[in-house]
């Protein structure tokens, strides 16, 4: 189970053993929170099915998406290892997840005890830092519009080209959904959308994206 994520990769088969022994599993409903930013939490997480959303929110009360960990990622490296707790609130995506935690004593008993072990956690917690200062960036400098636009994008199959029927996992994106991903609230996403739309970049049927023309979303992005 553990072995296949890259974390473990070639870790030394009694190391293994123990982390396994000692991981606790978790069914997490949709949207269910498992840490909110700054609370202690004292587990690496490895997500097994479905889906962990990392999000911030800032003073004024806003959701702001971060990053989406999918199966068999690792995530909660940064908290583990910093005691000062988690940098931004971690929950379960739309479906839910499956979720194994490893307690932070087991882990640091694991790396002192294989070398790898260590060096493999180190280089998914630097991965994660430079994807939370990418993140950050974005929400920073980019207007709402773009990262609307950018996130249609990042839905489409590689070579889509013209006018092209929205993938499944756009269509089935809630206005909410997009919000969130964007760093904004939905009436902003929801007015954005209707931009798109009016600007012939995309295709709206009750709310949710049906089509997209690639070379004028370029336009936005």
């Amino acid at each position: 189970m553990l072995r296949r994520c890259a974390v473990f990769a070639g870790i030394a088969s009694r190391t293994l053993s123990r982390l396994a022994e000692s991981s606790i599993e978790r069914h997490m409903g949709p949207n269910q929170i498992l840490v909110t930013q700054s609370e202690s939490f004292p587990y690496l997480g490895v997500v097994l099915d479905g889906s962990v959303i990392a999000s911030f929110l800032t003073a004024d009360g806003r959701d702001h998406l971060l990053y989406e960990i999918n199966p068999p990622e690792t995530f909660a490296e940064i908290p583990m290892i910093d005691e000062h707790g988690a940098l931004s609130t971690l929950a379960s995506g739309p479906d839910g997840a499956l979720v194994v935690l490893i307690p932070k004593t087991i882990v640091e008993s694991g790396c002192r005890s294989d070398a790898k072990l260590s060096y493999q956690i180190a280089r998914v917690t630097a991965a994660r830092a430079r994807t939370l200062a990418r993140s950050v960036g974005t929400l920073a400098f980019a207007s709402t519009a773009r990262r609307v636009a950018r996130v249609v994008r990042s839905t489409l199959t590689d070579g889509a080209v013209g006018r092209v029927d929205a993938p499944e996992a756009l269509r089935a994106l809630s206005q909410g959904q997009i919000a969130l991903r964007a760093g904004t609230v939905r009436v902003v996403a929801a007015r954005t959308l209707h931009a798109l739309a009016e600007s012939g970049a995309i295709e709206l049927e009750r709310g949710r994206i049906v089509a997209v023309d690639t070379a004028i979303l370029a336009q936005w992005v």
